[in-house]
């Protein structure tokens, strides 16, 4: 019987051994959304420029015309949309079940699987993109744990089509609490996607490494919980800029009124609105000067 096993695991190893250099995809992306249409062509944009190569999306039986705003991405093939409708209050078990289609897809097709909201942007804080900073940062795990940089409203409303990335530019400061939250970016082939219970992390099978964004092994698995050792944000390589109070007019009509805790949120909106930060277009600027000038508008101060 061990030899059998042995066996089995070394035609495993080869099977991915031969796929490491043959996938399809260096990173793609899961996500499930919902009437995100003013926001979503942005988002694919940005994240196509900084290096995802595919998109796996699930459509939570949205209402307004995602289609127009996706059409050409899906038409060229770098999006594909499945209908998958959750509702409430089942969502964030069914968007698990997304996650988990999305693992499945990627195993021996994508070196990489991200799993973002389209109120999140992945930001490689060194490097020109975001597989280039994967593969000089982390190369020696098989996840990363990207924290979270909460931006605020930057008391503005949105015109119709206006970039979030150019206008919303408050952020928090660097050590808010709420910071040390994040999503996950994943070697798929080494994710226990039967496990998969969160939508911020997978338990990893045998000896994975799960790091920060420092780089840093600071996690540990308590059966299939992920814990951090330090509690810190860590965010030297890569994050997550997160957008989830969006605009004024998100926040007042939508945001606040869904929210358990008036309290807390309200102290989040003037927290999240607390210094002005440009990291994420200083990046475009730098490596993607074309794109940059062509979908957001310049407003960095010479």
């Amino acid at each position: 019987m061990d030899v059998y096993f042995r066996s089995l695991a070394f035609f495993i190893f080869l099977f991915f051994s031969q796929k490491l250099f043959s996938y399809e995809y260096e990173l793609a992306v899961a996500s499930m959304f919902r009437n995100c249409a003013p926001y979503i062509k942005e988002w694919v944009e940005y994240h196509r420029i900084a290096g995802v190569d595919h998109f796996w999306l699930y459509d939570d039986a949205s209402t307004d015309d995602w289609q127009s705003e996706l059409a050409p991405y899906v038409e060229s093939g770098l999006v594909e949309v499945f209908y998958w409708p959750a509702g409430k209050p089942d969502w964030i078990g069914l968007q698990i079940k997304a996650f988990q289609d999305g693992l499945n897809r990627a195993v021996g097709v994508a070196k990489w699987i991200a799993f973002i909201d389209q109120d999140e942007f992945i930001l490689p804080m060194k490097d020109r993109s975001i597989p280039e900073c994967l593969e000089k940062r982390f190369g020696h795990a098989q996840a990363v744990y990207a924290n979270w940089y909460h931006f605020g409203t930057s008391y503005v409303t949105l015109a119709e089509g206006e970039p979030i990335l150019t206008r919303l530019t408050l952020s928090a400061e660097a050590g808010h609490p709420r910071n040390a939250v994040g999503k996950s970016i994943i070697r798929p082939e080494y994710a226990d996607i039967d496990q998969l219970w969160s939508p911020h992390f997978c338990p990893l099978i045998g000896n994975a490494l799960y790091v920060n964004g420092d780089g840093m092994n600071t996690f540990a698995f308590r059966g299939i919980d992920l814990v951090s050792n330090d509690g810190i944000s860590h965010s030297k390589f890569i994050r997550i800029n997160h957008y989830a109070h969006r605009d004024e007019k998100y926040f007042q009509e939508t945001r606040l009124p869904r929210d358990p805790d008036p309290q807390l949120i309200l102290e989040h909106y003037e927290a999240f609105n607390f210094r002005r930060n440009y990291d994420i277009l200083r990046f475009l600027k730098k490596y993607h000067s074309d794109d940059y000038s062509k979908y957001w508008k310049p407003v960095l101060k010479k």
